[in-house]
């Protein structure tokens, strides 16, 4: 009784051992259908691409663009497109944001790719507007309240108009974006406010990987208002008593009011609400004191 049990199991373990084989065999050659399926799919959809690149006929232009099922196919449509209020619709309503970018891209009227931008979901489309946009108000406006970094930095680095600038540099919530308007500021600023040494320090704490004890040192002690308040604004880390010394001591009212902006020594805080002589450092350290205040 025993050796057929032993003879059972035997044979139990070769054909699960067969069966095994078999199944890794059955799942091999369906990826290899999948992968073969995939690459003429490929092809052919390359094939489409191509042909609808070579069209002019503007009305299969339309169709292909609002009803082709393969994304890049409607892209390459949208490209050809000049139907003015097609392309708003499909900027408006496709569900790719590749489509509706290359739709964002050939409209022609300002005010239709601004308002198609405002409303869209992804960055991504609202980026290629700002990359267009000329008037400057509209640019602060993405610059200071657009959801993504990406599309502040993009606005703020347009942006050429002194008094949008300044605002923008004591406005955003965004260091990122003060420090690009400080440093549109700082090009902008008299050839004899800068200087040699001004571009030379500035060139070597913006490259990558510039060292933070320099940045430091720039924001501390450099000569000109503009590049010490740019150096402080790339200090992303919370360094409470540099920024305090800072917006005791700076003689700039500019560099005092960005650093108290970034202390949370309430103490600290409350003397500078009372006793700084700029009346809007006095104010950004107020407010500041009241939000540290009602987290508690």
């Amino acid at each position: 009784m025993k050796k057929v049990m032993i003879l059972t199991l035997v044979v139990l373990a070769g054909l699960s051992a067969r069966s095994d084989a078999e199944d890794e065999k059955r799942q091999k050659e369906t990826l290899e259908r999948i992968a073969r399926e995939a690459a003429q799919n490929a092809a052919r959809e390359n094939q489409r691409r191509m042909e609808v690149g070579k069209l002019d006929d503007q009305v299969a232009l339309a169709r292909i663009a609002k009803s082709d099922e393969d994304t890049s196919v409607r892209r390459t449509a949208v490209k050809r497109l000049t139907d003015q209020t097609l392309l708003a619709e499909i900027a408006k309503k496709d569900k790719d944001v590749h489509v509706r970018r290359a739709a964002v891209e050939k409209l022609t009227d300002q005010a239709l790719f601004v308002e198609t931008a405002k409303k869209d979901k992804d960055a991504y489309v609202r980026l290629a507007v700002v990359e267009r946009i000329e008037d400057p108000q509209i640019l602060v406006e993405f610059a200071k309240d657009d959801a993504d970094e990406e599309v502040r930095l993009a606005a703020s680095c347009k942006l050429n108009d002194t008094g949008l600038l300044v605002a923008l540099a004591k406005g955003s919530d965004d260091w990122r974006i003060r420090a690009r308007a400080f440093e549109h500021l700082i090009r902008k600023a008299p050839p004899e406010e800068k200087g040699e040494d001004t571009w030379r320090d500035l060139s070597r704490f913006m490259q990558r990987g510039a060292p933070f004890e320099g940045i430091m040192g720039i924001a501390k002690s450099h000569k000109n208002e503009y590049l010490r308040l740019a150096a402080m604004c790339h200090i992303a880390d919370p360094q409470e008593v540099f920024f305090a010394d800072l917006a005791r001591n700076d003689k700039s009212e500019w560099v005092r009011y960005e650093a108290t902006r970034r202390l949370g020594d309430q103490a600290v805080l409350a003397a500078i609400a009372e006793g700084d002589k700029s009346e809007w450092v006095r104010k950004i350290a107020s407010e500041r004191l009241e939000k540290l205040k009602g987290k508690k």
